[in-house]
């Protein structure tokens, strides 16, 4: 005798992108991202990339109005990125909103979402990744994934797309790209 089970490996709903500029004490940045009604276990990433001649504190993610849980924390050095999850977000069109407070100078931010379906609402994630390296012209990181895992990556340099585009490994899909000059 023997039994099996069906696992759902978590598959892409959509992406979204948008960037802001801010001077002074603080800024939001406010971005449409759209869930979808199909499928079950629906959770939303968000990676936010800042670039900052200030210090910046109270970085905080929202959507729909119900905030995101921090994941991890590359507070090390500019460009800066942190990213953020939500389980079962509500379906629809609703904003993503990210607020922040610096201390003086300019701010630049890159806000980038993707939501999933069939995701374990368990454990939504597992191994983190981070590569703060800016001296060297490719980042290499390794997350450890098994089957029926994604590798999610938020990538974030400074300068135009049109420096030095970005290249997906073997298996590697890109589903968005958001430039912060526009």
């Amino acid at each position: 005798a023997w039994s099996a089970i069906s696992v759902q490996r978590p598959i892409f709903d959509t992406g979204s992108e948008g960037a802001g500029n801010a001077i002074g004490t603080g800024g939001t940045v406010t971005v449409a991202h759209t869930v979808t009604t199909e499928g079950a276990s629906r959770a939303l990433f968000v990676g936010v990339g800042i670039n900052a001649s200030g210090t910046v504190s109270g970085v905080a993610v929202t959507y729909n109005g119900v905030a995101l849980t921090l994941v991890t924390n590359s507070n090390v050095g500019v460009p800066n990125i942190r990213a953020f999850y939500l389980l079962n977000p509500a379906t629809g069109t609703n904003n993503i909103v990210v607020t922040y407070t610096i201390t003086t100078g300019t701010i630049q931010t890159v806000v980038i979402g993707a939501s999933f379906i069939y995701v374990n609402q368990t454990t939504p994630y597992d191994a983190v990744a981070t590569d703060t390296s800016s001296a060297v012209t490719t980042n290499t990181i390794s997350p450890t994934a098994t089957d029926r895992e994604n590798v999610l990556d938020f990538l974030i340099k400074i300068g135009l797309e049109t420096d030095a585009a970005s290249v997906q490994l073997t298996g590697q899909t890109q589903i968005n790209q958001k430039d912060q000059a526009g």
